[in-house]
This record gives C-alpha cells, structure tokens and sequence, in this order.
C-alpha cells in the first residue's frame, strides 16, 4: 500500500528497492548463492512453522509442498 502523501517519492523508492534487490539477488547468484526470501509476514506465529519446514526442504533440495 503506498502512502497517500507524497505518493510520487513513495512509488520511487519503491520501485528503487526493488531494482536494487533484484541487483544485489543476481550478484549473489553470480557469486554462486542460492537466493532464498522469506518475507517478515512469513514469520508470523500461525505460519512460521510451515516456512521454515519449507525453508529446510529447499535447501535440502527436497520438493516443496
């Protein structure tokens, strides 16, 4: 949701921080990282149990349910 003041500056530094994840994403897949996210909502008491199942089988390599 953007702010309804100074929606311009807010829709830029949005658009900002994204391109520079997506920036800092690819040099670390240059690096030979594999980039997991997890966003903060992931992490909330109801659903924190699944993500981090979720997270293990990635890096295990093992499919996602």
């Amino acid at each position: 949701m953007v702010p309804k003041t100074r929606t311009d500056w807010w829709l830029q530094k949005i658009n900002n921080n994204i391109a520079n994840d997506h920036k800092a994403i690819a040099a670390l897949q240059q690096l030979g990282y594999n980039v997991i996210t997890i966003w903060e909502c992931q992490l909330k008491p109801a659903l924190v149990e699944n993500t981090l199942t979720a997270l293990v089988k990635n890096i295990l390599g093992q499919a996602v349910e």
